[in-house]
Formats: C-alpha cells, structure tokens, sequence
C-alpha cells in the first residue's frame, strides 16, 4: 500500500510538530471502543466451492439470488473463514467529541463514554457543525447533499454457545435531524468501506472490540482518499483545548473562551 504513504508521511511529521496532537483521542477514560481496517478481499481469491456451497444451499428458494446477493453472501462466507490484513490506510472518526485517526496497526480507538452496549456507526465524508449560543459545538449534521450509511451494532449474549457477539444490521440515516451524540462517525465515503451485516463474536469484558471493517483501496483512486483526509484536518480546531480569557471590564470582570 505504498501510494498511502505519502499522507501518513505527512501527518507523523505534524504529529511530531505539534500540530495535530488534538486529532488523536486521549482521554480520562480507560474503557475504549475499537474497530479495526482490514483490506477488501480480492473476489478473485473466492474458491469455486464457496459459490457452489451458496447455490446449493439456496437452490430451494422461489426467486433465484441476483448477482448482488450473491457477490454479497460469497464475501460474508469468505469472510468467517479468512482474515484479510490489516490496511495501512489514514481513517478519521469522531465520537462523543474526540476525534481519532487511525493507527500504524491499522486500528481506529476512541474512548468509551457510556455503558451501552448498542452502538450506532455512520459513514459519510459529508459533516458539519451546529453551534450553540455559547459557542461551543452542540450536534453535528449531514450535509444536503450527504450520501451516508448507519449501521447498528447490539452486543448480544448466546446462552446457548455462551459467547457474546455482535448483531450488525442497517440503521435510519440522520437526514434531517441532529446526528446523536454517541454516534461513531467514520470519515470516509460508503463505497469505499464494508461492513458486513452479519454476527460476529466478541468479547464480554468493558473494553469494546467492534466488527473489522475492510477499506476498498484498490476501487478507488487515492484523490478520493487524500481529498477527504484533508478535509478532516479541518475538524481539528472543534476539538483542540480551548483556553479562557479574562478581561476587566467597567460592570467586572469577563471571561472569553480562546483557541
């Protein structure tokens, strides 16, 4: 994944200057939500015998599988038998007003700030800010011409293995309401990332381990991938610390909040 490179290049040596500390999520919080980026599977690794095992297991059904269904249970199925690398690709996401990047390990981590275990993941390059009388960030929002995908995600327990996992299913998108806070959004656009609708199993301790998601890098030009990394560095300034002035006034004294 060479062609990545260059940006990750880039924001190491911001990094390293200071310039973007804020973009990674630190927190008092020592539970954290994790999700992992893993590379798309190539279609041309699926065996023969998969697609013939889904056939055969479908054959009854009244309609045939369109291609569509089928390229989508070939990838699930595929899927609980391989583990695809780790993608070495820059991802932003925010939740809960901390913003992470993800890592060298190919994982994205922000802190867990509240103890559900039904999470709500939006992907979309397509945010923006709503602002409160004071100043401060109060929601954010899609754009008007937003094209975005949620997910809901409900860890979930199963007396029967006794195995907890996780139950991911298409959610309602935010059009025209605020995006809930605690919403995990993913600055990316939705065809360039997967999310299988499918069971996964997790673990039952508080730290969260969310489904991998897998980047299509090879379907996309990196323009898309470096146009919205950058765009992303604009949210910077929304989450950096903020500094209080005071200033003697005639009537006493005034307090002003300050990058």
């Amino acid at each position: 994944m060479a062609r990545f490179k260059p940006l990750a290049y880039c924001l190491s040596l911001l990094n390293q200057l200071g310039l973007v500390l804020t973009i990674t999520a630190t927190a008092p919080s020592m539970h954290t939500i994790t999700v992992a980026i893993r590379e798309y599977p190539n279609s041309k690794l699926i065996p023969e015998k998969i697609t013939q095992k889904i056939l055969q297991a479908t054959k009854q059904r009244q309609t045939p599988l369109t291609p569509a269904e089928l390229a989508d249970l070939e990838q699930r199925l595929w899927l609980k038998r391989h583990t695809p690398p780790l993608a070495t690709v820059d991802l932003f996401a925010t939740c809960t007003g901390y913003l992470a990047h993800s890592d060298q390990t190919g994982k994205i981590v922000l802190p867990r700030q509240a103890q559900t275990d039904q999470l709500t993941l939006l992907i979309t390059s397509n945010v923006y800010p709503v602002f409160s009388a004071n100043g401060n960030v109060a929601y954010w929002r899609l754009t008007d011409d937003a094209t975005a995908v949620a997910y809901q995600l409900t860890k979930q327990f199963d007396p029967f293995t006794e195995r907890y996992y996780w139950a991911t299913t298409l959610a309602s998108v935010p059009v025209d309401t605020p995006i809930p806070l605690h919403t995990i959004i993913i600055l990316a656009a939705p065809t360039q990332l997967y999310l299988p609708e499918d069971l996964t199993p997790t673990s039952a301790g508080q730290q969260l381990v969310l489904p991998d998601i897998y980047v299509k890098t090879a379907a996309l030009p990196d323009q898309q991938f470096t146009t919205i990394n950058l765009a992303a560095l604009n949210l910077r300034p929304f989450f950096a610390p903020v500094q209080k002035i005071y200033q003697p006034t005639p009537y006493g004294v005034a307090r002003q909040l300050a990058d």
